[in-house]
């Protein structure tokens, strides 16, 4: 479990640093609200990355207190939880959106 999330929190952390992503609080328009579970995977997503970010992979208490709490936020099926949401949502216009603006990888 700690070597997949290690190689998991190197893999984003890279893509943090190479691509910029830009993650920011749960998205929604007054006018077009999101559907809660997209808002909260959202802010989940953001989380995880955020996480990873921090990830030093030393075996720190710090990168113990990472993995706490990556793993209480689902991270390590935060690939497959896109995914799911892609394809639950593919025809919500608003939520493509939203994920592109947050930089959600279509994978």
């Amino acid at each position: 479990m700690i070597t997949a999330t290690i190689k998991y929190a190197a893999a984003l952390a890279t893509l943090i640093a190479t691509q910029h992503i830009a993650i920011a609080a749960p998205l929604s328009s007054k006018t077009q609200p999101l559907p809660k579970p997209v808002n909260v995977f959202i802010e989940r997503y953001g989380s995880c990355y955020h996480y990873a970010g921090e990830f030093n992979g030393d075996g720190s208490a710090r990168d113990a207190q990472l993995n706490r709490q990556m793993a209480k936020l689902r991270c390590e099926t935060i690939e497959r939880d896109t995914k799911a949401f892609r394809k639950k949502y593919a025809t919500n216009k608003k939520v493509m959106t939203a994920f592109a603006k947050v930089d959600i990888e279509a994978e």
